[in-house]
């Protein structure tokens, strides 16, 4: 053996000597802390990325004309034509979730509304194709064809493999070893029995999740600003525990306020919105929040505002959603920067 091994294993075993009687001097509660700080930062961290988006209307009004109908652009076109554009988007997240408004049925009893919507069942293909793996179902037209029209909608969803989420029915979804909780509610009103609903909610899935996240059917259509229900609700939800809110109903685009350090979408808009065929208010956007996994722990690392049009078209809606550039994009940003400047804490500050 020559000198210089024999002086690297003397080195070696002096060390772990020294070592070992730290380690000894050491309380078991610092031990455990060392434990602790080790796994930390040796374990590796996980990442997930999540996408939000609005109301998707697969489907038509009872009554709509058939020129540029969804259903006539389905036929000419077929499904995955509708989701084309952001589904680079979504099939590089992990989770992508939308509103679902309006069920999907071939049959049902027409609930007497102005605009009762329904789709075929077999669009549930827009949703895979498009790479949408979760949709809210809690807003008001979900039960637009009744009972039959739900369980049908519910049965088509199920054998496309896509979760539903809507009053007490929470959709869980685990992903890298984070558990997301996915809570639908419809905030008409903050009364104390609204409130105390969602606390048994969040309560429920704090217990069973990493991650809980709200998607509200609030507000007041085509208005821009929140109204003091749906920043009530908000904030007793971000108190309660939850990590993000979203929402939609407005049709429009409201601002984004952060709470004590979760953020709050208010609305998205439209996006795949087969009830208008040509809104004069095309603006929309995606919202993303991307989290870590490290030592046990989930963090947000990252969130991004996506701006996007409902359409590909100026002239009409033809229900795909497309992403915007240049100044299209730091048009629509500057609209969620005004509708944010009004909160305590605007997103973009």
């Amino acid at each position: 053996m020559n000198k210089g091994r024999k002086y690297s294993i003397s080195l070696l075993l002096v060390l772990c000597c020294s070592i070992s009687t730290m380690l000894l001097g050491m309380e078991i509660e610092d031990l455990m802390k060392l434990r602790l700080y080790m796994k930390s930062t040796l374990t590796p961290s996980k990442e997930i990325t999540l996408s939000f988006a609005g109301d998707c209307t697969l489907g038509t009004y009872y009554g709509q004309g058939e020129w540029n109908r969804f259903d006539q652009v389905a036929n000419k076109e077929g499904n995955a034509y509708f989701l084309k554009k952001v589904k680079p988007i979504f099939e590089t997240d992990d989770v992508t979730v939308v509103n679902l408004e309006g069920p999907l049925t071939t049959g049902g009893q027409r609930q007497e509304k102005q605009f009762a919507i329904k789709g075929d069942p077999s669009y549930t293909e827009i949703l895979q194709l498009g790479s949408v793996e979760a949709v809210s179902l809690a807003n008001n037209h979900t039960y637009d064809y009744g009972q039959e029209g739900m369980k049908q909608t519910e049965a088509a969803l199920d054998k496309a493999q896509i979760d539903y989420f809507i009053g007490n029915k929470v959709a869980y979804k685990e992903v890298e070893g984070i558990k997301i909780a996915l809570i639908g509610e419809k905030g008409w009103d903050n009364s104390q029995s609204t409130k105390a609903r969602l606390r048994q909610s969040i309560s429920q899935a704090k217990k069973e999740a990493d991650l809980v996240i709200v998607m509200f059917h609030w507000g007041i259509e085509r208005e821009h600003y929140p109204n003091s229900i749906q920043k009530d609700l908000a904030h007793f939800c971000i108190d309660e525990g939850v990590d993000l809110v979203v929402g939609s109903h407005p049709h429009v685009i409201q601002g984004i306020e952060t709470y004590k350090g979760k953020n709050i979408i208010y609305s998205f808009g439209n996006f795949s919105f087969g009830a208008n065929k040509n809104p004069d208010d095309k603006d929309t956007f995606i919202y993303q929040e991307t989290y870590k996994l490290q030592g046990g722990k989930v963090t947000r690392t990252e969130s991004k505002v996506i701006p996007c049009s409902i359409s590909s078209s100026k002239e009409r809606n033809n229900y795909q959603p497309t992403p915007l550039e240049g100044k299209e994009a730091e048009r629509v940003l500057q609209r969620l920067e005004t509708y944010s400047s009004k909160f305590k804490q605007s997103y973009f500050k």
